[in-house]
C-alpha cells in the first residue's frame, strides 16, 4: 500500500481518497493477502527532470501552424517548452526514466501489488484546476492532482483504477477511485485481485449524482 504523494511531496490528499483505500486494503485483509507500506521509490523532487519529456510529447503532435492558436494555454506552453528542449535535454531525461523504472522495481521488488488513491482529491468539475493565466501553475495543479498515475505512465508498470469509494460531496454522491498497480507482464495478477474486490465491493448497481 503506498499513501505518500509521489510526484509532488507536499500535495494535499483529500480524505475521502484515503478513506476509499483504507476499504480496499480492509477488503484485501479479509481474503488473507498480506499488506504491509510500501516505500516511495524515489523524492518527488525527481520528477523535475521530466519536463522535457512532457513539452516534446506536445511538441510532437501534428498540429497546422495556422491551428496553433486554438490550442489550450497549456497545451501552448508545453509546445513553446518542446522547442527549447534540446536533443541532449530529451536524451537525459529518457535515461532517467530508464533509470527510474529501474529504481521502482527494486524498491517494490517484494509487493505483488501496489494499492494507492487513483487521485489526490474527489472528481474535479469540469475546468475547475485550469489556470489559463498561468499554464506552469497549472501544470503544476495537475500534478498535485494525480500524484501516484505517472508512476505507471513513466515505468510501464500496468495499473486499474476501481471505484470503490462513493462519498457525498457537496450534497452529491461520487466515485472515487482506488488504483492497484502491479509488476511488469503481470496483469493477471492485477485483473485477479480487481475482480475480488469488485465481487466484495460491487459498484455496477451504483450512479455518480449529477446536477442539473
Amino acid at each position: 500500500m503506498l499513501t505518500d504523494p509521489v510526484i509532488v511531496a507536499d500535495a494535499p490528499v483529500h480524505a475521502v481518497c484515503l478513506d476509499a483505500v483504507a476499504e480496499a486494503v480492509a477488503a484485501l485483509t479479509g481474503f488473507g493477502h498480506e499488506l504491509s507500506q510500501a516505500p516511495v521509490p524515489f523524492p518527488a523532487e525527481r520528477w523535475d527532470a521530466f519536463e522535457s519529456l512532457w513539452a516534446a510529447g506536445a511538441l510532437s503532435a501534428p498540429v497546422p501552424e495556422e491551428a496553433e492558436p486554438l490550442l489550450v494555454p497549456l497545451t501552448r506552453w508545453l509546445r513553446a517548452k518542446g522547442r527549447h528542449a534540446s536533443g541532449l535535454d530529451v536524451v537525459r531525461a529518457t535515461g532517467a526514466v530508464q533509470s527510474l523504472t529501474r529504481e521502482v522495481a527494486v524498491a517494490w521488488d517484494d509487493l505483488d501489488v501496489v494499492v494507492s488513491p487513483t487521485l489526490a482529491q474527489p472528481p474535479a468539475p469540469i475546468g475547475s484546476i485550469r489556470d489559463d493565466e498561468d499554464p506552469a501553475a497549472d501544470f503544476r495543479a495537475q500534478m498535485a492532482y494525480t500524484p501516484w498515475t505517472s508512476v505507471a505512465n513513466l515505468t510501464g508498470r500496468p495499473s486499474i483504477s476501481l471505484p470503490l469509494g462513493w462519498p457525498e460531496i457537496d450534497g452529491r454522491v461520487v466515485p472515487v477511485g482506488v488504483m492497484l498497480t502491479g509488476r511488469l507482464g503481470a496483469e493477471t495478477t492485477l485483473l485477479s485481485v480487481a475482480a475480488a474486490l469488485e465481487r466484495a465491493l460491487p459498484w455496477a448497481h451504483r450512479r455518480p449524482e449529477v446536477g442539473a
